[in-house]
């Protein structure tokens, strides 16, 4: 639960932020207020994100790795 507060909290501001600020007509002409507001929450909403499905995934790993049977070296050698 306490992994998800992080993701929930930056997709919220995220989505606020969206809803919220008017966006610009092009890119260029965008400040650097609009610019920061919208890309760190996105990011941080992303780090987190794929930080938790990443650590997800990599415990999942080691569980189908030994159970998988290694032969011995001395076995190969009689080949």
């Amino acid at each position: 639960m306490k992994k998800l507060v992080p993701i929930l909290f930056f997709g919220a501001i995220f989505i606020i932020i969206i809803n919220q600020v008017t966006p610009p007509k092009d890119l260029a002409f965008a400040s650097v207020l609009q610019l920061g507001l919208f890309f760190i929450p996105l990011f941080l909403f992303l780090f987190f994100l794929l930080n938790l499905i990443f650590k997800m995934f990599f415990k999942k790993i080691p569980k189908k790795i030994s159970s998988k049977k290694i032969p011995k070296l001395s076995n190969l050698q009689k080949l």
